[in-house]
């Protein structure tokens, strides 16, 4: 027998599928890498908190994402898909922000490298030149590679000047003939 489906407002089919509390409104229904997925009327699937969002504050600008603000406060999330953060569907916790925004915003290795300000050894990065680096480890750095291959390169400038006197003696030799 075919299942029968009865036509309710996306509203309604929407909050009754979230757990209002206090603080976050989780959604309860179907997830997606963590995030609450919702069956439009139209039949296409989107991000719960998308849909809330639009719902509250109209269409996400072109270019921008919605971002859990409550997940940014919230220094015990682990982050990633066991995120409870992405279950919130409250329109006051989310906000629209640059991709970059909301990846630096995260819990990923990129957002935490790029809020160190020192290196291992607790010295300042220096941004100055190229890229991000600690230029008193690349100078420790750099003399413990001339001092590792001292030998080698004494012996290889040895070898140079004694080929460049070869050569010379040679060129002298062939002029004179």
């Amino acid at each position: 027998m075919p299942r029968v489906y009865t036509k309710r407002p996306e509203h309604d089919r929407f909050w009754e599928k979230v757990n209002k509390g206090d603080g976050c409104w989780v959604w309860t229904a179907a997830t997606a890498q963590g995030y609450g997925t919702f069956r439009l009327a139209a039949g296409a699937m989107v991000g719960a908190h998308r849909w809330a969002y639009e719902q509250e504050y109209g269409t996400i600008p072109e270019g921008l994402q919605v971002d859990h603000k409550c997940h940014n406060r919230d220094d015990r999330c682990p982050g990633g898909v066991t995120c409870l953060h992405r279950l919130c569907v409250r329109p006051a916790h989310l906000r629209t922000v640059s991709p970059r925004v909301n990846t630096l915003a995260g819990k990923t290795l990129p957002a935490n490298n790029v809020r160190k300000t020192r290196c291992p050894q607790g010295h300042p990065y220096d941004t100055v030149r190229r890229g991000r680096e600690c230029r008193r480890c690349n100078n420790r750095m750099q003399r413990e590679s001339v001092d590792r291959h001292r030998d080698e390169v004494n012996k290889n400038a040895r070898i140079s000047h004694r080929r460049r006197k070869v050569a010379m003696a040679l060129t002298a030799l062939a002029e004179a003939c």
